[in-house]
């Protein structure tokens, strides 16, 4: 595609059949970059297209006019009329003459005499020269508006994403890939016929959240980065940092409660020993700090009142919840894997939780419809082996 000398802008044109994006104006040229990101709903057809429009310029407008303009092909000079034909001099013979006519006449010439005599009677002509030949016209050179179709258009390029192959790609992470662009007043000949020139591809980057019901749209990522960091965040939270046995008291443990305790992202769960669920969470992004409960430096210290391999967790509210371990080892690495955390547990949205929990159930309806399936198989022969051998009799 021929790129114009003077500075020529261009839009590109997001549409899902419902919703229209248009980006801001950037300059048509080679490795042109957009830097735009836009969110769109997805419906049904799962597609959208891409248009590329070029703003309609002075020196886009002159472009279609010298389109429009008719030929003036050069006129060819007519051939020039054939020469005109040669006269002949009669020669009379010397018998017709008579008496005194032949007397008096000149001596006779020689043939060859004859000859010369009468063409030098003849008056000179010109040799003949023939008219030159028209130049042939130079081909029009090739424009942008060619590409155009006239009739004040600025569709210059145009191509059409559909979201369902790539849907497993994108889903939850970002994929890069590379559509052409195709010309829609310019084709170009093919083994099967005239076809669409492609004048440009686009590089984007697409990423896909499926439906996640109870969700308004407000409550939805908004971004690319957004909705990565909601994922990584949620990854996070649902990471075991750390589990053992500790005496608890304070939280929902009036008195003190021996349990197992596993550190879960953000969250210090309360498991049961015989069920294996939880039975009780604590909030640890509500948590301000850790403390030793037998550190003798401290202001507060209390020799009688504080249980050996201790420590505290104190929360914005000003509750406590004290833990005490079998071990002193034990009780230093809970306590540093607690400090590593507290002032440090980032959020996990909602959209994160429910679109994990979405996943669980879209893997598990997986799992389900390939055991049915092996059910099938393995079901098949029994069935016909068995219609064998109840046909078998009535044969006999």
């Amino acid at each position: 595609m021929p790129l114009p000398n003077e500075t020529t802008f261009c839009t590109i044109r997001v549409s899902n059949g419902v919703d229209t994006i248009l980006t801001p104006y950037f300059v048509l040229e080679e490795g042109a970059n957009i830097h735009r990101e836009y969110c769109l709903t997805e419906l049904d057809n799962s597609e959208f297209c891409l248009t590329l429009e070029v703003r309609r310029d002075v020196h886009i407008l002159a472009m279609e006019r010298a389109l429009r303009a008719p030929v003036i092909e050069p006129k060819r000079l007519a051939p020039p009329p054939p020469p005109p034909p040669r006269a002949e001099t009669p020669v009379s013979s010397l018998a017709s003459r008579s008496g005194f006519r032949a007397f008096f006449s000149s001596p006779r010439k020689a043939k060859h005499q004859r000859t010369q005599s009468s063409v030098a009677a003849l008056p000179t002509q010109k040799p003949v020269v023939p008219p030159k030949a028209a130049a042939p016209s130079k081909p029009r050179a090739e424009t942008l508006a060619d590409y155009l179709g006239g009739d004040g258009n600025k569709v210059l390029a145009k191509t059409n994403i559909a979201i369902e192959p790539i849907a497993h790609l994108c889903e939850a992470k970002v994929l890069e890939i590379r559509y052409p662009m195709f010309a829609m007043h310019k084709k170009v000949p093919g083994p099967e016929g005239p076809k669409r020139k492609q004048v440009a591809k686009i590089t984007m980057q697409i990423l896909r959240l499926p439906a996640l019901p109870g969700l308004a749209i407000s409550e939805l990522p908004g971004s690319i980065d957004e909705t990565i960091k909601g994922i990584r965040y949620h990854l996070w939270h649902e990471n075991v940092y750390h589990e053992g046995i500790l005496t608890q008291v304070g939280g929902d443990c009036r008195v003190p409660r021996r349990r197992l305790l596993r550190l879960v992202g953000g969250h210090l769960l309360g498991i049961s020993e015989v069920t294996k669920k939880e039975v009780a969470r604590i909030d640890l992004s509500q948590a301000t700090e850790v403390i030793d409960s037998n550190e003798r430096t401290r202001g507060d210290y209390d020799p009688f009142g504080a249980q050996p391999r201790s420590f505290e967790i104190r929360f914005k509210n000003g509750d406590t919840i004290s833990f005490s371990a079998d071990k002193e080892n034990d009780k230093l690495v809970w306590m540093d894997a607690l400090r590593d955390l507290v002032g440090k547990v980032p959020p996990n949205p909602l959209w994160a939780r429910v679109y994990a929990q979405y996943q669980q159930e879209h893997k598990q309806e997986k799992e389900d419809q390939e055991k049915q399936r092996d059910r099938r198989k393995s079901s098949g022969p029994r069935k016909s082996s068995a219609a064998r051998q109840s046909r078998a009799p009535s044969g006999a």
